[in-house]
């Protein structure tokens, strides 16, 4: 292999060297859009965690508890109230109604 040749050959290997740094350039630029979609901040941090059930509201813990109620329960229904503190149930804290709908569920 002559000079000139081995220089063409060194040629040939920069040039396929530039291409791939360039396709790797082009994969992080897209990797970072993805990430970006995704709401992560960087490579390799987590998913976003799928939503939060939603808080039950005063109306739907007022139905459930009428519910039972109505189902000739109306005692346990003041009892579960007095468990949480509360004589009326707009007394109780809105951070403990699904806690609140359990217990009453489990008397349906």
């Amino acid at each position: 292999m002559t000079i000139t040749e081995i220089g063409n050959e060194l040629v040939n290997i920069a040039e396929t060297l530039a291409r791939v740094i360039s396709e790797l350039t082009s994969l992080a630029g897209s990797v970072t859009k993805l990430s970006t979609a995704l709401g992560a901040d960087e490579v390799g941090s987590p998913a976003p965690k799928a939503p939060q059930k939603k808080a039950p509201e005063l109306a739907e813990v007022r139905a459930l508890l009428a519910e039972v109620s109505r189902g000739g329960k109306t005692a346990e229904v003041k009892k579960l109230l007095e468990s949480h503190g509360c004589e009326k149930l707009s007394e109780v804290e809105s951070e403990f109604y699904e806690e609140l709908m359990e217990e009453a569920r489990a008397l349906l």
